[in-house]
């Protein structure tokens, strides 16, 4: 899903488990840089995507389900109303991770979206040195059931 000032899912699994299809997917996903409401974000994804009554896709118990926020700024909505949407993602039983890219995110922010102190961290950029092998390596680690770790290197 795209978020800024408004969020909107632009791709679920539904559509393909292809590989390459997603990894296109998520490559077409529009940078749009005007405003952040992440607790409208949290909001969508939890209703869209993984609530089984009200979503497009649902979830199964038998999968994991994480959610992966990458940010590079701050939420315009008040801090109320972030907290709520993360309490509610969290109560799904989702296991949230926050990435803020840039030096403009707000870490207290951050640390109200991840659902532990661990799932936080910050890069200065998507090129910078370690983000990519992270990303890599927090997929890998969640899809074989390990605990994850988000020690950059």
């Amino acid at each position: 899903m795209r978020f800024s000032s408004v969020a909107r899912v632009v791709f679920d699994f539904q559509a393909s488990l292809d590989k390459s299809e997603i990894q296109q997917a998520i490559m077409d996903i529009e940078y749009v840089g005007k405003g952040t409401a992440t607790g409208a974000a949290l909001d969508t994804a939890r209703e869209g995507l993984i609530l089984p009554e009200q979503s497009l896709v649902g979830r199964r118990d038998d999968v994991k389900t994480v959610v992966l926020v990458v940010t590079d700024g701050a939420t315009l909505e008040t801090s109320e109303v972030l907290a709520a949407a993360a309490a509610a993602m969290h109560e799904t039983g989702a296991v949230t991770f926050a990435l803020g890219i840039t030096d403009s995110v707000n870490l207290s922010e951050l640390a109200v979206i991840a659902s532990s102190p661990q799932n936080v961290v910050t890069v200065n950029d998507l090129e910078a040195a370690g983000a990519e092998e992270f990303i890599r390596g927090l997929v890998l680690q969640i899809a074989c059931d390990e605990a994850p770790t988000t020690a950059l290197p």
